[in-house]
């Protein structure tokens, strides 16, 4: 199986698991977005997954949930309460390889970084792409101005989507579009 591109954000504080549900994940030909564990009572799974080059279903989800509990089960002991939910990133989605930089240039971000650029530690604005280790934003400035901001990508702490009105009005004429396939099928 050929390695998928690897995560350059990945979680502050990952499990020691997460290569082994990555992977898992990997061989079913989808890609970790994020996986967060809370500990409690009951610890809390968060698994974040998504297809290459496109959306994920529920289906997919569910499946996906039935692979890695397989997994769990025979990694953690019997008394191991836990929480696994599975989910797709959703339209805010986290970026977390230089392919989504790619993939999403022209849409709407927001950018966390570890150092400051022009006196700034977050941006928000255009996504310009991915570029030789360098990730581009048009940011606005003072009056209308507009900024193309280039920075190395090992300083983003995080990266997302934003949700703007164009993208739900999109989403929901997808919706509407896929609710007519549908009907016309039966």
């Amino acid at each position: 199986m050929c390695r998928v591109e690897p995560r350059i954000i990945k979680e502050t504080e990952e499990i020691a698991i997460t290569p082994v549900l990555e992977n898992v994940i990997e061989q079913q030909g989808f890609l970790l977005v994020r996986l967060k564990c809370s500990k409690g009572r009951v610890s809390n799974i968060q698994v974040m997954v998504d297809r290459p080059g496109g959306d994920i279903t529920v289906g997919e989800c569910q499946f996906i949930s039935d692979k890695l509990r397989a997994v769990l089960a025979t990694v953690y002991p019997e008394d191991f309460d836990y929480c696994l939910e599975v989910s797709s990133p959703g339209m805010d989605r986290p970026l977390v390889r230089r392919s989504d930089f790619a993939r999403w240039s022209g849409r709407e971000a927001k950018i966390a970084l570890s150092g400051m650029i022009n006196g700034n530690k977050f941006l928000r604005g255009i996504i310009l792409g991915y570029r030789d280790g360098n990730i581009g934003i048009r940011v606005s400035a003072a009056h209308g101005e507009q900024t193309d901001i280039w920075f190395h990508e090992g300083m983003v702490v995080s990266a997302r989507l934003v949700i703007t009105e164009g993208i739900i009005k999109n989403a929901l004429h997808a919706s509407k579009k896929f609710a007519r396939k549908q009907v016309r099928k039966k």
